[in-house]
């Protein structure tokens, strides 16, 4: 991912790292970053919907009436 720019020129904070970066890097690790997100979210909402649905299921086989 590095391989245009010598450990000199870029060196030091993550800041004057990014700046580093052609524009076309840096669109293509938002991106990467944009869809990493939309996956975690994705994940989470199916993770919530199956605890949703074991947790009623569970109630309903322990509801004596």
């Amino acid at each position: 991912m590095f391989g245009q720019m010598s450990s000199a020129d870029c060196s030091g904070s993550l800041a004057q790292i990014w700046a580093c970066l052609a524009a076309e890097r840096r669109a293509r690790i938002i991106r990467l970053l944009a869809q990493l997100a939309m996956n975690l979210v994705a994940a989470q909402s199916e993770w919530n919907t199956e605890e949703l649905d074991h947790g009623s299921s569970s109630r309903c086989a322990q509801d004596p009436a």
